[in-house]
């Protein structure tokens, strides 16, 4: 029930952001850049580009991490999502911010959603082969706190 109302929410707000004149500008704030990070933040990319058809403008407000094996990694797979984006007439704005705690994503009329533990949402496919190891819609959720509220500046 936990993933379904929360899918819902997300998609749901959203799905909203594609009936408005406006071209929609959505927006998020993520705390870590390990590996699972930027498979979470495709696979939100996706839910955005899929449900928002006219999506323009996309926002990704993050903390500076390097890895000591590999200090370039986030500028590397950033840049990649970048130039995938671009390459589908959605403009990208990276924004570093070291004090950056809350993960949110910020939806261009006003909407802010809050999720506790950020895109990482979803249990492990277990055992690995099993139904849900591509298709998220077969995974049970962690559990988590969804906030939704609307704020009166919207988010640029």
């Amino acid at each position: 029930m936990r993933k379904f109302l929360l899918s819902l929410a997300v998609l749901g707000f959203i799905a909203l952001a594609s009936a408005h004149t406006v071209p929609p500008r959505v927006g998020l704030s993520v705390r870590h850049s390990a590996g699972s990070a930027y498979q979470n933040l495709i696979r939100f990319l996706e839910l955005a580009i899929t449900n928002c058809k006219n999506l323009k403008y996309f926002r990704l407000i993050t903390k500076e991490y390097s890895d000591p094996k590999n200090p370039d990694q986030q500028k590397t797979n950033l840049g990649q999502i970048r130039a995938d984006l671009e390459r589908r007439y959605i403009v990208v704005s990276i924004k570093y911010e070291d004090t950056l705690h809350d993960r949110r994503i910020y939806l261009s009329y006003g909407y802010i959603i809050k999720i506790g533990r950020g895109l990482h949402f979803y249990k492990a496919a277990n055992p690995m082969y099993s139904i849900g190891l591509v298709n998220y819609k077969y995974r049970k959720c962690l559990q988590t706190d969804v906030d939704v509220w609307r704020n009166n500046s919207t988010a640029s």
